[in-house]
C-alpha cells in the first residue's frame, strides 16, 4: 500500500470524501500512513446537527494546519434531538456546570431529562429555566463563528439551516441572525447557498436594512431560499453573478418580492423603474438564467393561496425563465431539512439536486401556455 505515490492517494481520497464526514473519519483509523495521506481532503465535506457536533468541529478545525483543514462543502443545521445513548459519566460524578452543559449542547438521553434538573441548585433551576434557549442560541452562535473563520475562505457549497429560535428582534436574548452571521466573514469561492427557515426574522419586518453589512458573494451562481424567501432582494445585492435561483416553500407574495421577480424576469422592463429593488433585480437578472419556485401547499386561507397562485402563474405564463412547480402536492412531504441536505449531497457528486425536476412536477397551466407559444 505504500509502494503507491502519496500524490495518487490524495486524489483517490478526494473523489471518496464526497460524503457528510464519514469517510474522512473512517481514513483515520485505517493507518498512521493512511490517516497522514488523507489530511489534507478529510475535512472537505462536512455536515453536522446541533451545537454540540459544530463545537467538535470548531475544535478540529482550530487544532489543525491551514493546510489540513479545508472545508469545500458544509451542511450546518442548529437542531439536534437529545441522543439515545448516554456518552457522559455517571449524573452524580458530575458538576453543577457539567449537567448545564449536558442541558444547552443536549448531550443526554431523553429519559434523563428530569434527572439532570433534579439535579441542580433550586436557584441554577430556577434562572436556568428562563434562560436556557437563549444559551443554546449562543453557544449555536459562537461555534458557529469559529467554524466559518476558518472555513469560509475556500467554501464551495454552504447549506444553511438555522431555525425559528427568536421571533422578536425587540428582545434582549441573543438570536440567529442570518445578515449577522455571513457579514462576519468573506466567502470569495461561494458557488451555492441554500438557507433555511425564517433565520429569526419576523416575516411582517423588512429585512432590507439588516442586510447592509452584507459581503459581495462574487462566486456564488446558485441560491436556493426555503421558507426565507424575503430576504431575496438584499441577496442579491450581494451576487453579481447569480444564474441560478429557487425559492421553496413559498406561501404569499407581497408587492416587495412580486417587483423583484418582474425585474428578475425581465430585466428590460425593471431599468424603466426607478425603485431600488428592481434596479438591483435588473442588475442580477442580466447573469440569470433560471428561476424556480415551488409554492407552498398549505396556505392560511382560500383567499391567499389564489392571489399567491394567480400571481406566480401569470408571470410563468409570460416567460420561459420562470419554472412554477406544481402547488396541489399536498400528500408530499414539505421541503425540509431531510430533502435540503441530500440535495446538498448531490451536488457535491455533480448532479442536479434542487435544480432537477420532472415535467410532471411543472404546474400544467403554465406548461401547456408554453406548449402552446412554441408549438
Amino acid at each position: 500500500m505504500d509502494r503507491c505515490p502519496a500524490e495518487l492517494w490524495v486524489r483517490i481520497f478526494t473523489f471518496a470524501c464526497t460524503d457528510s464526514g464519514c469517510t474522512g473519519r473512517s481514513l483515520c483509523h485505517v493507518s498512521r500512513y493512511i490517516r497522514d495521506v488523507s489530511r489534507p481532503v478529510q475535512l472537505q465535506s462536512i455536515a453536522v446537527s446541533g451545537a454540540y457536533e459544530l463545537r467538535c468541529l470548531a475544535e478540529l478545525l482550530e487544532s489543525r494546519r491551514p493546510e489540513d483543514r479545508r472545508v469545500l462543502h458544509l451542511c450546518i443545521a442548529h437542531h439536534k434531538e437529545p441522543s439515545g445513548k448516554t456518552s457522559h459519566p455517571p449524573l452524580e460524578s458530575l458538576s453543577d456546570s457539567e449537567l448545564l452543559e449536558l442541558l444547552i449542547y443536549r448531550q443526554y438521553h431523553p429519559g434523563e431529562l428530569a434527572d439532570i434538573v433534579k439535579r441542580l441548585p433550586d436557584d441554577v433551576r430556577l434562572g436556568q429555566a428562563a434562560n436556557l434557549t437563549e444559551e443554546r442560541i449562543e453557544a449555536f452562535i459562537q461555534s458557529l463563528d469559529r467554524v466559518l473563520r476558518v472555513a469560509s475562505p475556500h467554501l464551495e457549497s454552504f447549506t444553511l439551516q438555522v431555525g425559528v429560535l427568536s421571533l422578536n428582534q425587540r428582545s434582549a436574548g441573543p438570536h440567529i441572525h442570518c445578515p449577522t452571521i455571513l457579514s462576519k466573514f468573506s466567502f470569495p469561492r461561494l458557488e451555492e447557498l441554500t438557507i433555511l427557515d425564517s433565520l429569526g426574522i419576523p416575516r411582517e419586518t423588512s429585512p432590507a436594512d439588516d442586510y447592509g453589512g452584507l459581503p459581495v458573494l462574487p462566486s456564488l451562481k446558485r441560491l436556493h431560499l426555503i421558507d426565507c424567501y424575503t430576504h431575496l432582494p438584499a441577496l442579491l445585492r450581494s451576487a453579481p453573478s447569480l444564474t441560478h435561483l429557487r425559492m421553496s416553500g413559498v406561501t404569499q407574495l407581497s408587492t416587495n418580492l412580486t417587483t423583484v421577480l418582474h425585474g428578475l424576469i425581465d430585466p428590460d422592463a425593471a431599468s424603466r423603474r426607478r425603485l431600488e429593488d428592481t434596479a438591483t433585480a435588473q442588475a442580477s437578472g442580466t447573469h440569470l438564467q433560471q428561476i424556480i419556485i415551488s409554492p407552498s401547499a398549505q396556505l392560511h386561507t382560500a383567499a391567499h393561496r389564489a392571489l399567491t397562485f394567480y400571481g406566480l402563474k401569470e408571470m410563468a405564463r409570460n416567460s420561459d425563465k420562470l419554472i412554477l412547480l406544481r402547488s396541489d402536492r399536498a400528500a408530499a412531504p414539505v421541503y425540509g431539512l431531510p430533502e435540503a441536505r441530500w440535495d446538498w449531497l448531490q451536488r457535491i457528486e455533480g448532479k442536479e439536486g434542487c435544480w432537477g425536476y420532472q415535467p410532471a412536477d411543472r404546474d400544467p397551466d403554465t406548461v401547456r401556455r408554453l406548449v402552446a407559444y412554441y408549438g
